[in-house]
């Protein structure tokens, strides 16, 4: 499946839907995106990834050089949907001690000022 990525705005958080495969061959066009979004500053970068089917190494580097990013400049990043393949790669990788992951957009967002969050 070809990838799709969809940036919007939710709040003040920049939530960046992303669909299909994230391979070595498409993974620059992610990285463009969310590097576009670093550097905006946006206080919060949501990443999500309940349409997501597959996601190799390149894929995990530009998520983890956006998160490089985000740090040096102050902006939170979260990531939410993770399918129990996807999530079963980032525990192998133990990316889940590294990324903010979340359950639901809602929680996701909640982690921007004046973002809402359930509960």
């Amino acid at each position: 499946m070809a990838l799709k990525i969809n940036a919007r705005e939710v709040g003040s958080a920049a939530v960046v839907d992303v669909t299909g495969e994230v391979d070595m061959h498409n993974s620059p066009e992610l990285r463009k995106v969310l590097k576009r979004l670093v550097g905006a500053k946006k206080p919060l970068i949501v990443v999500n990834m309940s349409g997501l089917d597959y996601i190799d190494s390149s894929g995990l580097a530009t998520l983890v050089e956006c998160l490089q990013g985000t740090m040096k400049n102050g902006t939170k990043f979260s990531i939410f949907g993770l399918n129990p393949r996807i999530k079963n790669i980032f525990t192998l990788a133990r990316l889940e001690q590294v990324f903010r992951i979340c359950e639901s957009e809602s929680e996701a967002v909640g982690a921007a000022p004046g973002g809402k969050s359930e509960g």
